[in-house]
């Protein structure tokens, strides 16, 4: 999977007036890393994504052209209602599908997760690695990411914001090929 950054973040920051070597400083990077994320030839991980939203004021989804799923209300009247809930994509929607929706959702939750929490933030930094990087399928990704979330909390008795418990919900059901993704 390829995320196409380099235009969005040029005219990001050319509107803001920064040089690449002023956004390289506030991102801690070199200007070389800014070019290359320019010109597509390398992709940045999760964290830098993550703060180049906040030194751009720009929402990561918009900076790298993903749109947060957007949930159909399946009616109970629709011949194919077993499940009048929520759907988040079809229960056949493609691998690139799924794996552009559990990388907004990926990127919101990393977001929210404050950053003294760096075991959680670590284990969803790596599984967003492992989707860009198509190393094997969304759900199997996605199920490795529950077990691993699910240990980490456990061990730090952190526990997810309301919404970040649901966000986390809706992702993990992205790995549900044919069923509910309420």
């Amino acid at each position: 999977m390829s995320i196409q950054l380099g235009a969005a973040l040029t005219a990001q920051r050319t509107a803001h007036h920064l040089s690449q070597a002023d956004l390289a400083t506030q991102l801690q990077v070199s200007p070389q890393t800014v070019a290359d994320w320019e010109t597509n030839r390398r992709q940045p991980a999760l964290a830098a994504l993550v703060k180049l939203s906040q030194v751009l004021a720009v929402p990561v989804q918009d900076l790298v052209g993903i749109r947060s799923p957007q949930p159909t209300k399946r009616h109970w009247w629709h011949p194919f209602a077993w499940n009048a809930t929520e759907k988040i994509v079809p229960w056949y929607a493609s691998g690139h599908q799924r794996a552009e929706v559990a990388i907004a959702m990926l990127i919101q939750l990393l977001a929210d997760v404050p950053s003294d929490q760096t075991e959680l933030r670590a284990i969803l930094a790596d599984h967003y690695q492992r989707i860009m990087a198509q190393v094997t399928s969304v759900p199997y990704v996605l199920q490795s990411l529950e077990l691993q979330v699910a240990g980490c909390l456990h061990r730090t008795h952190y526990q997810f914001a309301p919404a970040d418990e649901q966000a986390f919900a809706r992702l993990l059901a992205l790995s549900h090929i044919r069923g509910s993704l309420t």
